[in-house]
């Protein structure tokens, strides 16, 4: 889905990350039947799909839900990828 709004044009997009097992993070929206997908999934696809379409800056809102661990491994991700 964030693939497609970045492809589509769209220029922020909001990410609930939380803690999921196996102390790997993942993105899902809260405690509702919602599936989920791993944020380094997420992330990647962010960073590939972001500037495809347009130049413009893109507003990642981070809806940070994780333990301090899961933390330090979203950190790591943004950085590495972003």
């Amino acid at each position: 889905m964030y693939r497609r709004l970045l492809l589509l044009g769209c220029r922020s997009v909001e990410v609930d990350i939380w803690d999921g097992k196996n102390g790997e993070p993942i993105v899902t929206h809260g405690k509702t039947l919602c599936s989920w997908v791993p944020a380094s999934d997420v992330i990647v696809a962010i960073a590939e799909a972001a500037f495809t379409t347009s130049s413009l800056p893109v507003v990642i809102s981070l809806e940070n839900r994780c333990s301090p661990p899961q933390q330090a491994k979203v950190a790591a991700l943004l950085t590495e990828h972003l």
